[in-house]
């Protein structure tokens, strides 16, 4: 069985106890087995308190699922649910509430899972995030987490967080609306929530994760709402719902995807105070929550690969830094952050720069497809390495949303703009010139009233329609890095009619 750090021994024993007495154990149970007369180990399981479990087992032909507690070195049957490996949320819910902890929070382990679409498969019984008995359950979900007020939850992988969120104000949006999150400053009292109009009377009271809810609801404008308030340290949260008219499949009609949203919030101890990991090489840096305080970071080497007819060969390195927790360690491992740095023209090579610019020239990685892109200045391009993540390794979800707050540092303001730093830029914005789209290439530098101009230009383009073109665009220094603005066309020149001005020169 794979442990992971986390895990409380009370588990890791029990279930070990469990494969150890599973013959005598499954011979007990109230629906016996088919033409074996045996069922097999558990694939999957789930401890929903400290001594009871949900055990999802086969006799090769049928599916089931029972309800087990252990007392006084034995396992017992509860109950058993039925001929299944899943079921809907409101069924599990049911169970848990009869047979379990509601307070409790359930951890799973199983043999295989299905993430993203890709089936994982366990040589045994292995902890993992999911609620693996919940059909169609927040398998392949993102995860949202706010250390600095202490709470985390899940939503579907299709939904987009809004633009210019703050920790006391979030929303994500998917078809027929979606969750808004509010932390009021002010705390929390279940004998007065108030929403938009006053006090709620009898609100009713529901379940966010293990906490108490208190629910009500509300409309505006042509908007429903379905609000839940609870309590957190010294703030109240509101968790939203919302559907307006005209929307398709409005969340509000979907009772079971809102409870199980609802049913993954946990609530964690909230930082008292940030720890920042800061690179001034290349000017970034990554808020860190409170208990990463102590982190290390270690340089690795990325390598680029072609093959060759002898295998193949590194035709360029560069720098893989790895921000690595307090608490890692080799025999209990903890996610890194890694982070790959590399230049413009390394980034195209390895087709990662795009459909119009990336050639597959070079693979980095084991993995077949290239890292993906956190964030670039006009000097690099940084990036997380392909499947960095697939290890499923302690804290991998915290990295994610880690990730999420990676940006740019502020440095002297510089007041002028190198050309090799315009010709990246250039390259950056509106692409590199390379066989197939155009034959030559250039750039230059201006300044005007101590405002700085690129002008790009590209000639013996492979396009139908256009033959030559320049472009011009103002480029100013922001947060420590330069910025191209949006390009204005001055001049472009097609094949057999001319300029764009009507002469009759011919296109060069």
């Amino acid at each position: 069985m794979s442990t992971t750090p986390t895990q409380a021994y009370g588990e890791d024993a029990l279930i070990r106890q469990l494969l150890a007495s599973w013959a005598v154990t499954q011979s007990k149970f109230s629906a016996k087995a088919g033409e074996s007369g045996t069922y097999g180990s558990p694939g999957q399981l789930q401890f929903i308190a400290k001594d009871t479990l949900l055990v999802y087992y086969d006799d090769g032909l049928v599916d089931h699922t029972s309800v087990l507690r252990y007392k006084d070195g034995a396992f017992t049957e509860l109950k058993h649910v039925g001929i299944m490996n899943t079921m809907p949320l409101n069924q599990w819910e049911a169970l848990v509430k009869t047979y379990g902890d509601q307070n409790f929070p359930a951890s799973s382990y199983t043999t295989y899972v299905v993430r993203d679409g890709k089936f994982i498969d366990y040589k045994e019984l292995t902890k993992v995030p999911e609620n693996v008995f919940v059909k169609e359950g927040t398998i392949g979900w993102k995860t949202y987490t706010n250390t600095q007020y202490g709470f985390e939850f899940r939503y579907p992988i299709n939904w987009k967080a809004a633009q210019h969120d703050t920790p006391e104000s979030l929303a994500f949006l998917g078809e027929g609306g979606g969750i808004g999150i509010n932390v009021l400053k002010r705390k929390f009292d279940s004998s007065n929530v108030t929403g938009v109009y006053g006090k709620i009377e009898k609100p009713l009271l529901v379940k966010i994760g293990v906490q108490d809810g208190y629910e009500y609801g509300e409309a505006d404008a042509g908007c429903r709402n379905r609000s839940i308030q609870t309590g957190l340290t010294d703030v109240t949260l509101r968790v939203f719902f919302s559907s307006c008219e005209g929307d398709a499949n409005p969340i509000l009609d979907n009772p079971t995807l809102m409870n199980q949203i609802l049913s993954t919030f946990k609530f964690i101890s909230p930082s008292q105070s940030s720890v920042i990991y800061r690179n001034d090489q290349y000017k970034f840096e990554i808020p860190l929550p409170a208990s990463w305080k102590g982190y290390a970071v270690q340089t690795k080497t990325w390598q680029a690969h072609i093959p060759t007819g002898f295998g193949e060969q590194v035709v360029a390195t560069g720098p893989e830094l790895h921000v690595v927790h307090p608490l890692s360690t080799p025999q209990n491992p903890r996610q890194d952050i890694p982070i790959m740095v590399f230049t413009h023209d390394q980034w195209t090579k390895i087709g990662a720069g795009g459909s119009k610019t990336g050639t597959m020239e070079w693979s980095v990685g084991t993995a077949p497809i290239p890292p993906s892109e956190l964030g670039r200045n006009a000097f690099y391009v940084f990036a997380l390495p392909a499947r960095y993540n697939y290890a499923f390794a302690t804290g991998y979800e915290e990295v994610e949303q880690i990730l999420s707050t990676f940006k740019f540092t502020a440095a002297t303001e510089s007041s002028t703009l190198s050309q090799s730093v315009a010709t990246a830029l250039a390259k950056s914005a509106w692409g590199d010139c390379y066989p197939g789209r155009c034959t030559q290439f250039s750039v230059t530098t201006d300044s005007t009233n101590g405002v700085w101009y690129v002008t790009a230009l590209y000639k013996g383009l492979y396009d139908d329609s256009t033959a030559a073109e320049r472009k011009v665009a103002v480029a100013t220094y922001q947060n420590g890095q330069w910025m191209l603005g949006q390009p204005t066309v001055t001049w472009s020149c097609a094949m057999g009619r001319g300029h764009q001005d009507f002469s009759t020169a011919s296109c060069e």
